[in-house]
């Protein structure tokens, strides 16, 4: 286990005594593919994800255990979608759940969703997720210049007028 200074606070811990992470357990022990579940609220405090992938036994083929590796929601997102001029985008990252066919918010703004997101979905072995995000300013209103009206009402009416000198 690492790093060590956890090792005390998590050795002899029973998956069956947290039943919110015992599905995701026996889901990655049951599969070949990694599962992802969270936000899990852990043990020694914080939030995370955590990806688990089953261990197999190469000579008997038979899963013997499952690697279970947590990723810090915070700094990892937080460092993927820093605010600023190298990342000008406010995002909120979602989840789909199964049981009712839903997104729920695992990061970000859920306030983004009123304001007409661009979305992209991310499919994973273990559920769907989409990620939506607007620009870091808001979306812009269009107004374009008066000069390109008229240039644009000129060229309809050239258009027009074609139509009906034939």
């Amino acid at each position: 286990m690492y790093p060590e200074n956890l090792k005390s606070s998590l050795v002899g811990t029973r998956y069956h005594d947290m039943p919110e992470q015992l599905a995701s357990v026996r889901a990655a022990y049951a599969s070949s593919e990694p599962v992802i579940s969270g936000p899990v609220d852990l043990l020694q405090g914080g939030t995370a994800l955590i990806a688990r992938q089953s261990i197999i036994n190469q000579n008997t083929g038979l899963p013997w255990g499952v690697l279970s590796t947590v990723l810090d929601i915070d700094s990892l997102f937080s460092a993927s979608f820093a605010e600023g001029e190298a990342y000008p985008v406010r995002v909120v990252l979602q989840e789909k759940s199964t049981a009712e066919g839903r997104f729920t918010p695992i990061y970000g703004e859920p306030s983004i969703l009123t304001q007409s997101p661009e979305s992209v979905a991310v499919s994973l072995p273990s559920g769907h997720w989409r990620l939506l995000g607007i620009p870091q300013d808001g979306w812009k209103s269009l107004h374009p210049h008066p000069t390109v009206w008229g240039v644009g009402l000129i060229i309809l009416g050239f258009w027009l007028g074609g139509l009906y000198a034939d």
